[in-house]
């Protein structure tokens, strides 16, 4: 019984002990975690450091040789130039750097002033560009459609001018008609001339004609006479009759057929309306 009651006091104990060594396992683990976390916190900053430090390494590096310079200078100053202290030579020359930095700043302002106003105009030229190129199309559509127009016309043109020569032809031939026409009542009127309607030249081509049918009734009549020669006295004295009677009546006959302005248009059944001299 004794024996039991220490087991089980045992057992009571190492699971007491067990479980204060799982806590404490778990309590490290957690203490390992945080430091772990700090160390690898801890590492980057390092790493950080150590890139600081090879900048400012690689700055130092930089200005040795404005620091060297500088030494020099000072190597080459007079010897009583020092009396008034090293920092006015230095003082100096940070001034002189500074003012060099503001007028570095005010360039560079300067120069972003004019990057923006170089990108504003930049903007504004492509705007006008692509304005450019709508009025240039609009302007091709434009001309394409006056072109079209203009080779309209231009076959009108062609049409109206086969027209006119049509024309042209057509007057031509009436031209030669008239001509023929013209020649020959020149023809008849010289075979047929009679004294009492003047000279040739100076006649018009209606009293040309009146003197060719004149001639041609009296042709018609003395052939008349010669055929019936019982009627002859009678018909002789109204021929005569009738050629004084056209005698005083040429002029006025004349005048009242042809009218005036009409340039002794001859109306004949070939020629009616289409000729004029």
């Amino acid at each position: 019984m004794n024996q039991a009651l220490k087991f089980d006091k045992f057992l009571k104990e190492s699971d007491v002990k067990r479980r204060r060594a799982l806590q404490k396992y778990q309590a490290e683990v957690k203490m390992n975690e945080i430091k772990q976390r700090e160390i690898d916190k801890l590492v980057a900053e390092l790493e950080k450091l150590k890139v600081r430090q090879q900048k400012l390494q690689k700055k130092v590096a930089k200005e040795k040789v404005n620091e060297d310079f500088l030494l020099k200078v000072i190597d080459q100053l007079p010897d009583n130039y020092l009396e008034y202290g090293a920092d006015s030579v230095i003082g100096a020359i940070i001034r002189r750097h500074e003012t060099l930095s503001a007028t570095n700043q005010t360039l560079i302002k300067n120069l972003i002033t004019l990057s923006d106003d170089f990108e504003k105009s930049q903007h504004d030229l492509e705007t006008l560009q692509r304005e450019h190129d709508t009025t240039k199309l609009m302007l091709i559509r434009e001309l394409s459609e006056l072109q079209m127009k203009c080779n309209r016309i231009q076959e009108k043109n062609k049409q109206l001018e086969v027209g006119i020569n049509h024309e042209k032809g057509h007057f031509r031939y009436q031209s030669q008609e008239l001509g023929s026409l013209l020649l020959a009542i020149a023809n008849l009127a010289e075979q047929c001339h009679m004294r009492h309607y003047g000279p040739l030249q100076e006649m018009e081509w209606l009293s040309k004609l009146d003197m060719i049918q004149e001639f041609i009734l009296e042709k018609k009549h003395i052939q008349q006479l010669a055929t019936q020669p019982d009627e002859s006295g009678a018909l002789l004295s109204s021929l005569g009759d009738q050629t004084q009677s056209r005698k005083m009546g040429i002029t006025k006959k004349c005048r009242s057929q042809v009218p005036a302005g009409s340039g002794g248009v001859i109306q004949t059944p070939k020629n009616k309306g289409k000729a004029s001299v």
